[in-house]
Order: structure tokens, then C-alpha cells, then sequence
């Protein structure tokens, strides 16, 4: 079908067509504009690296890389009806292919001044600040909390078709989405492939807004599989050329790390509150999957910041804890109805199997404080000093030095500071 299989590709070369080519009609509107944060990151462990995303690369002492982001985005107005939107994100990510960069390109159509129809890739909207959760200048925080905003990096947009539609409640103003298609993951490392694909994607938010408050939930379902990674092929042919003893035994390995058209969901509320000069803000997040690297987890924030002329002190409180810590493979049982012979053989592969599924546990909390200052409208300067908390085998957001050993519960500081700016 179309929608499993969206020619972004081909939505782009339009879009850029549609820039370079001089229009026949006065009434056509070409406007760009950007945003960029600036930031110096500092973490003190040596054997966890730091990153802002999952899908990030991780850096540890002193980096330009992690918190400094770019984008631009062209906003093209065909009429009163027609526009398109294209945004590239520049990042710090490990795979740089320029899908990874491309975070918005679609095409819109105004039914009337309260419908929306979006064709391509846009925003899946399913956290409170998704939309524009790089653009530090719209935000007290250096970025957000990575306990809950890390993983959105892998599922922030998607490709297919997106329904839109607002109305009045009283003084409020309410939004229903509703969107259809398909994610691609690509992040290719430098031991080889990473892929995966949340097929049949289907997302509905609801949002609702008044003069000092907003409140957003969102609800997202999908089919994974397409999995490529490196020992996946192993995997496969494992299960494919083994014996009839051993079929149940690669079996749990390729349900667990090679799941295909598995389920998939996710679902989040969170709100913002000012009142006098306090902005509190609070979200959560349920993500379900039995995929073995990354499986399914809770987590969320609370924060407060205070407003002192141009200057807003803040704290945030956050936490990511994985629901499912079970092993792939029960060695007990494993013992229990295998010949001593082929136990002797498989425990190796079997604690290799569950100890890369648990490096991929996430088990982590954490406390940050920070201060921005606008300097004026158009920039403004932060620091943000984060305490991370990690329990056993719990630094799946951040990547963990030795690789293959069991990872100790441990903590470590990151302060960030620099600059933001909008144009």
C-alpha cells in the first residue's frame, strides 16, 4: 500500500522543485527560518557516555556535541488552501544518512479554518513537547528530560497521511489528530546495520489548551519487524539449521530479538500550568514491546520554574524504569530438559543472550537544576547540572564503555551551558 510505503523521497523533490522554481502565482509565499542551540556538555564518568537521544551518538569530558542542535525549516504558502513545510535537524547522530536528518516534509491542505489534511512526514505529536522539542529557545530546560524524551528520538515523526481538527470548548481551544503510516528506524553503527520498521503506525492525540494551561494525551499502535542488526543473520540461521532439541531454545532468541509484525504501543498524558510567575509542568509516559532491545518501560517528570524578570531558576525530577527484566533464556530450565552434554555448550550462549538484553535495561532517575537568562528576544543563555541515578544493567539511554559485562548500578554528573537562538 501507499501509506506502508511512502515515496518521501519523491514529496521531497517536489518540495525543493517548488522552492527553486519562480512562481507564475503572486499569491505564492516562500519563508525560511531556523534555530540553533549552542551548548558546551561536561560529564564526569568515563564509562558511560553521554547522549541527549538513544539514537545519538555518546561522548563523555568535554563536548560541543551532544546539546548543540541546528534547524532549518522552509515554509512554502501556495494559496489560501495549499502550503508545505520542509525541516532539516542537524544532530549529533551516530548515523548522519540524510533520513535521519530530514524530521519534517509534507504537504497540506486547508479543508476549512479548522481542518487540516498532511501528506508525508510529520510530527507523531505524541508527547507534550514533540513538536518542538529542539528549539531551546522555546523551553526553560537545556533540553528535555532524557528519562522520557530520549527514546522519542526513534518515533518523533513518521510517514504517511495526518488528519487534523480544532474546535472551541468555552474559552479553551481542543485538538484531535489522527494520523496513518509508518516509521523507519535507520541507525547503522560502525559494527554494522540497524534497522527496524513500526509498521502500521496509527497515533491519535488529543490536546486542549486555555490562557495558562495545556494538557495533552496521545495514544500510538504499531506493528514492529523489518529488524537488521549486527549477529541477526547468525540468529536466523541458528534457528533455521538446528536440530529439533534445540528449536525451542533459538526459538526464544529470535521471538526476543527478531520479533516480526509484533504489537507494539505507546501511550502518554502531560500538562503545563502558570500561575503568578511559577510554570510546573509533568508528564508520563507507557511504552509496550517485548522487542529484547528495547523493551517495554515506564517513565516520566515532574519540573517548576520560577519567573524573576529574564532570568528563570529551575529543577526537574525524572525517572525510566523498564517493566519487563525477565531473562530471554531460563537457564534453569534450560538444564532441566536438555541432555548435561548440550548444557555445557549452550550456557555460554545462553548468559551472552540474556546479559545483551539486560545491558539494554533501563533502571534510572534523575534530579537536574538550571537557569536561563534572556539576554533579549532573539537569544538567551543556560546552564543546566543533571545527578543521573542508574540501577544494574541499567544504562540503556546511555552507552556503557565495556561492552559485554554486566553493567554496575553507579551515578554521574552532566552540566551543560551555552547559548540559543531563533531566526
Amino acid at each position: 500500500m501507499m501509506l506502508n510505503r511512502f515515496p518521501i523521497g519523491t514529496l521531497l523533490v517536489l518540495i525543493i522543485s517548488l522552492l527553486c522554481t519562480p512562481s507564475s502565482s503572486a499569491n505564492t509565499d516562500v519563508r525560511f527560518s531556523g534555530f540553533a542551540n549552542i551548548h558546551a556538555t561536561y560529564s564526569d564518568n568515563d564509562e558511560l557516555g553521554f547522549r541527549s537521544q538513544i539514537v545519538n551518538s555518546s561522548r563523555d569530558g568535554v563536548s560541543l556535541a551532544p546539546d548543540s542542535v541546528l534547524g532549518l525549516q522552509a515554509n512554502i504558502k501556495f494559496n489560501s488552501d495549499w502550503d508545505a513545510v520542509g525541516q532539516v535537524i542537524v544532530q549529533d547522530r551516530f548515523d548522519a544518512h540524510f533520513s535521519n536528518l530530514l524530521e519534517l516534509a509534507f504537504i497540506r491542505y486547508s479543508l476549512n479554518r479548522n481542518t487540516q489534511i498532511k501528506v508525508g512526514r510529520f510530527s507523531t505529536q505524541s508527547y507534550l513537547f514533540t513538536d518542538f522539542r529542539y528549539v531551546g529557545h522555546a523551553a526553560s530546560w537545556t533540553r528535555p528530560p532524557v528519562e522520557m524524551y530520549s527514546q522519542i528520538g526513534s518515533l518523533g515523526n513518521m510517514d504517511g497521511i495526518n488528519l487534523n481538527y480544532r474546535y472551541s470548548i468555552g474559552d479553551s481551544l481542543a485538538k484531535v489528530n489522527l494520523a496513518y503510516g509508518q516509521s523507519d528506524i535507520r541507525n547503522d553503527e560502525s559494527a554494522g546495520k540497524f534497522r527496524s520498521q513500526y509498521k502500521k503506525l496509527a497515533t491519535i492525540n488529543f490536546e486542549i489548551q486555555g490562557d495558562d494551561w495545556r494538557v495533552q494525551s496521545a495514544y500510538m499502535s504499531a506493528r514492529l519487524g523489518g529488524i537488521i542488526f549486527p549477529n541477526s543473520d547468525l540468529i536466523r540461521a541458528s534457528l533455521s539449521q538446528s536440530p529439533p532439541i534445540l528449536q525451542p531454545f533459538y526459538q526464544s532468541i529470535s521471538d526476543a530479538f527478531l520479533p516480526e509484525d509484533e504489537p507494539v504501543s505507546y501511550f502518554s498524558i502531560g500538562g503545563r500550568y502558570m500561575f503568578d510567575n511559577w510554570e510546573l509542568l509533568a508528564e508520563y509516559g507507557d511504552y509496550s514491546s517485548d522487542f529484547a532491545l528495547s523493551r517495554g518501560t515506564r517513565s516520566g517528570y515532574v519540573s517548576a520554574g520560577y519567573y524573576i524578570n529574564d532570568f528563570v531558576p529551575y529543577v526537574i525530577f525524572a525517572k525510566n524504569k523498564n517493566k519487563n527484566v525477565d531473562d530471554i533464556i531460563d537457564i534453569e530450565a534450560l538444564q532441566n530438559v536438555l541432555p548435561p552434554q548440550l548444557v555445557g555448550l549452550l550456557i555460554p550462549e545462553a548468559t551472552l543472550v540474556n546479559q545483551t538484553a539486560s545491558n539494554n535495561h533501563v533502571d534510572q532517575e534523575s534530579i537536574s537544576v538550571g537557569l536561563r537568562w534572556d539576554i533579549n528576544s532573539a537569544y538567551a543563555f543556560k546552564i543546566e547540572v543533571n545527578h543521573y541515578r542508574l540501577g544494574d544493567s541499567g544504562s540503556g539511554l546511555f552507552s556503557f564503555a565495556s561492552a559485554g559485562e554486566p553493567n554496575p548500578a553507579q551515578s554521574f554528573n552532566v552540566i551543560s551551558a551555552g547559548f540559543t537562538t531563533t531566526f
